[in-house]
């Protein structure tokens, strides 16, 4: 697809929750320093609600808040991001930002190389638990009646008792059905794939990933 803007390169990591994007983008930043812009939608979103962390926007105002707060704000930034062009940008992106108001247009006006880092359920069940000892240790978070409901039909259930783990057989059974949900639109836009495994695996696989970044990126 032809750019209708001539601007600096824009290279987008997309794929499912702790499919590491944000780590990538931050190694790539100490191997490039501020030769480029690094943006993370996670981020974003947490600096325009003035949180730490996501889940503190669950917390704060419930589920169904922050989903539409979550969604309006990626929006707005898939709309500041089409118009960067003083310097290479790189995304680390929410795993549905492929579904936001915005996505199209930037995939028309600024032709991104987007990656897809393919992740097995396996792996983003690990990754979720690494989460939730983190979230475990916030006092604040915990007397909410809406802890752990950002978990919700993946890694935990609500009940009368409130937000309850699943067992890893049904947690891994969710995530497998959301993946399957969302893999085609991953599929539809990627430019090329990564495999989770191999980049975490084989110092290779990541060195040639960050050199085929690198090239993308024209630096």
């Amino acid at each position: 697809m032809k750019n209708t803007i001539k601007d600096s390169p824009i290279v987008i990591l997309t794929g499912f929750s702790t499919s590491g994007k944000s780590t990538l983008v931050r190694k790539l930043h100490s191997r490039l320093g501020d030769t480029f812009i690094d943006i993370d939608t996670d981020n974003k979103i947490c600096d325009k609600a003035g949180v730490k962390h996501i889940y503190d926007i669950y917390v704060n105002h419930g589920p169904d808040e922050a989903i539409k707060y979550i969604e309006y704000t990626e929006s707005a930034v898939l709309n500041d991001i089409v118009n960067i062009n003083n310097k290479p940008v790189v995304v680390a992106a929410g795993p549905f930002v492929v579904l936001r108001e915005g996505w199209l247009e930037l995939i028309e006006k600024r032709n991104p190389y987007i990656i897809y880092l393919e992740v097995r359920p396996e792996v983003v069940y690990d990754g979720l638990m690494n989460r939730k000892l983190e979230q475990m240790r916030d006092a604040n978070a915990k007397k909410s009646q809406y802890f752990r409901s950002w978990d919700n039909n993946f890694t935990v259930q609500l009940t009368t008792q409130g937000y309850t783990d699943l067992p890893r057989n049904e947690s891994i059974e969710n995530i497998t059905q959301h993946l399957e949900s969302i893999d085609s639109l991953y599929r539809r836009f990627r430019h090329t794939i990564y495999n989770v495994d191999q980049l975490r695996a084989d110092p290779n696989t990541e060195d040639h990933f960050f050199s085929h970044v690198i090239k993308k990126l024209d630096l």
